[in-house]
């Protein structure tokens, strides 16, 4: 599963299913759990930009 997909999906005004949005809490939690490993690799990007906008997030957010 392509979880930026599914946000992707999400941010231009797709419904998620009940399943896929507990897919996506499931990979949040998963996440945050290893932030500090992913901090120390420099997994974490920025969002693009559609993204950060249909989710009205500030530009650049992760």
């Amino acid at each position: 599963m392509n979880y930026q997909l599914l946000i992707e999906s999400y941010s231009f005004g797709t419904t998620l299913s009940n399943q896929e949005i507990e897919l996506l809490n499931l990979e949040l939690e998963t996440q945050i759990m290893n932030m500090n490993i992913s901090t120390d690799f420099g997994c974490f990007k920025s969002a693009p930009y559609h993204i950060c906008k249909g989710l009205k997030l500030r530009k650049g957010t992760s």
